[in-house]
């Protein structure tokens, strides 16, 4: 009798093992699907670069693509070959080898010139949850072997027009830091980091397992324009101020934004909000009590966009 309820005891814990290593292993394959890697995924962004000299914005960009051509054996271990390409086309590509491990949802890229590393490092961590810090890194930054890598938020947002869940992350070695965005079912989303200078990445079409996302770019002076649609910042109010003043600013859908008051000098003077926020108008108030009198500019900074007005503090 007893031997028969141990029996059940134990085929119940089993069972629940079992369950629980089933919705572990249902977890991981979602996540993986935030960095789709199959044969012939492709991929194009827009690049582009702001370099801002008190009151006047520089621009530059350009478009390139990315896919997934094949796969290569490197150090006994099978890589993805991505290949990158000008858009047009004007001859220049350049590769990436990248895997990812599917027991742990780490993404690993191919590098044997940094001795530290090995012959790979660590690129993302799919299964990163809010808060969860990584040795990943990301872009174009040296190499550290510090945790500097952030899982900033996940959030529902809509990428190339589907909802989707979107992770956002934080390179914190780099200062004033790099973020970039992967969007589950799609993947790189894109990526920005501004400090005096700022440029960044933006996704603008996608096809993933022979699935459209988007719409595909020829040129960049198709695409330029759109990277501060929707985005609007207004004069504030009132201005000239003394105490305090209102700015006004219009996000065209949810996202992370940064506001801060510079001098003439393009020094950060105060941050005003650093946050997420939701689509639509917005107002918030600028304190001026601690400042002197002078010119100064806020400038609003998201993913691809730097927008700016001048003002003016009169004590």
């Amino acid at each position: 009798m007893r031997c028969s309820r141990l029996n059940k005891y134990l085929s119940v814990l089993v069972l629940l093992g079992v369950i629980t290593n089933l919705n572990a292993q249902d977890s991981l394959v979602s996540d993986l699907d935030y960095y789709p890697l199959n044969y012939g995924d492709y991929w194009e962004y827009l690049d582009f670069y702001y370099n801002y000299v008190f009151p006047f914005f520089e621009y530059e960009a350009f478009n390139f693509s990315v896919e997934v051509v094949g796969d290569t054996v490197l150090n006994n271990k099978i890589y993805k070959i991505i290949e990158y390409r000008n858009i047009p086309n004007a001859g220049n590509r350049w590769y990436n080898y990248e895997r990812i491990d599917s027991l742990t949802g780490n993404v690993y890229r191919y590098d044997d010139e940094y001795d530290q590393w090995g012959d790979e490092y660590l690129l993302d961590s799919l299964c990163a949850d809010l808060g969860d810090t990584s040795r990943a890194i990301r872009g174009d930054i040296v190499l550290s072997d510090k945790v500097c890598n952030v899982c900033q938020w996940i959030e529902e947002d809509s990428v190339l027009n589907i909802k989707t869940s979107v992770k956002s992350f934080m390179y914190q070695c780099y200062i004033p830091g790099f973020q970039y965005r992967l969007a589950k079912g799609i993947g790189y989303v894109g990526d920005f980091n501004c400090e005096f200078t700022c440029g960044g990445t933006e996704l603008l079409y996608a096809k993933i397992k022979g699935i459209e996302y988007g719409e595909k770019v020829n040129r960049v002076e198709e695409k330029t324009s759109n990277l501060i649609n929707g985005y609007k910042i207004y004069q504030n109010f009132p201005n000239p101020f003394n105490s305090y003043s209102i700015i006004e600013y219009e996000i065209p859908n949810s996202t992370y934004i940064q506001i801060s008051l510079y001098n003439t000098l393009g020094e950060e003077v105060k941050s005003i909000y650093k946050g997420n926020v939701t689509p639509g108008k917005h107002q918030i108030k600028i304190n001026g009590t601690s400042l002197s009198s002078g010119i100064y500019y806020y400038i609003l900074k998201s993913y691809g966009v730097v927008l700016g007005k001048k003002c003016l503090v009169l004590k």
